[in-house]
């Protein structure tokens, strides 16, 4: 009896993004291919590369890679898959390898943070919203190219009315749909804010992390998420506040009941942000929500200070001297 293979995904957010890449697609006359090496996708022998960027690039795969449909099926952009496994230090220097080789490179390249299943507001789910932008934003540098758009004019997927797969006004503009929610929500007096606290901070891989904060009466719903973009139209920051924004309980322009906490829970996932990414910094240059806590960043010292609370004690971190071999 003929043995059996290995099993082509290692998990199952893999098979989940297998399956959002292969929906997508079809309607963008695209194909998806798995676990193909990196030196066979990028041209690298165009750069003067270090000893170990050559060697990662020969031992080293994409988790997926996205090409035009017809031969020679040229690759247009990566998706990386990044469990919990990837915030160790053996992944995290792999993945700063491989993101730096593809800004080398000039390949586009999304990693997403699992799961992928989940859906927003809109209704679909962040990887779907990245690969239809990607290719949005190539449908406009093809106008560009064709003169079907002036070159002085301005045009970005997120002005885009409308989308296949994505549903509501400017699709592309993930977040926009929250955002329109918030501020209806506290002109109705439910929301302590017309627009949601961002809290955004990169790691050395270049990440982009964003924590989205909204208050109603002494509740908090706070969302969390993470993504890194290179080759895309948002930096890694801008697209993890729009998956953030879109995830938050405002559906519909009702407040949902699941997902809120109190300020005690809150200063635990504001404190846990600042824990992991003391770099960190605040949108709109204050918290916005009354939290019962006070919160004060001293930028000369790069430090946050996290008031007492309750039995929890003032909370303090500082940011460390910036990575030289950083991404962000």
């Amino acid at each position: 009896m003929p043995s059996k293979g290995k099993p082509l995904f290692v998990n199952a957010d893999e098979l989940a993004a297998s399956q959002i890449l292969e929906t997508a697609a079809a309607p963008n006359g695209v194909r998806v291919f798995q676990k193909l090496r990196v030196a066979d996708v990028l041209f690298f022998e165009r750069h003067d590369l270090s000893r170990d960027l050559h060697s990662y690039a020969k031992q080293s795969h994409f988790d997926f890679v996205i090409s035009e449909k017809d031969p020679p099926h040229r690759a247009l952009f990566a998706v990386e898959i990044d469990g919990t496994a990837h915030f160790e230090s053996q992944a995290i220097r792999n993945d700063k390898l491989k993101n730096k080789l593809c800004m080398i490179c000039q390949f586009a390249i999304a990693r997403v943070k699992s799961p992928q299943s989940h859906h927003g507001e809109r209704g679909v789910a962040s990887l779907t919203w990245l690969v239809e932008l990607f290719f949005a934003d190539r449908a406009i540098d093809e106008a560009y190219a064709n003169g079907d758009i002036p070159p002085g004019e301005y045009l970005d997927p997120t002005l885009f009315l409308s989308n296949k797969s994505i549903p509501g006004k400017f699709p592309l503009a993930l977040g926009l749909q929250n955002r329109a929610y918030i501020a209806r929500l506290h002109d109705a007096s439910l929301l302590s804010s017309p627009c949601a606290t961002i809290m955004t901070a990169s790691d050395s891989t270049g990440r982009g992390y964003c924590m989205a904060i909204i208050q109603h009466g002494n509740r908090y719903a706070v969302v969390e998420d993470c993504v890194f973009l290179f080759g895309f139209v948002f930096l890694p920051e801008e697209g993890a506040e729009e998956i953030a924004l879109d995830r938050l309980p405002v559906s519909g322009g009702k407040l949902n009941d699941k997902g809120w906490i109190d300020s005690t829970g809150l200063r635990h996932r504001l404190t846990g942000f600042l824990t992991k990414h003391s770099n960190a910094t605040l949108k709109h240059d204050h918290l916005g929500v009354d939290c019962g806590f006070t919160v004060t960043h001293d930028w000369k010292r790069r430090t946050w200070v996290v008031g007492k609370h309750g039995r929890s004690p003032e909370f303090s971190v500082t940011a460390p001297p910036d990575d030289p071999d950083s991404l962000a």
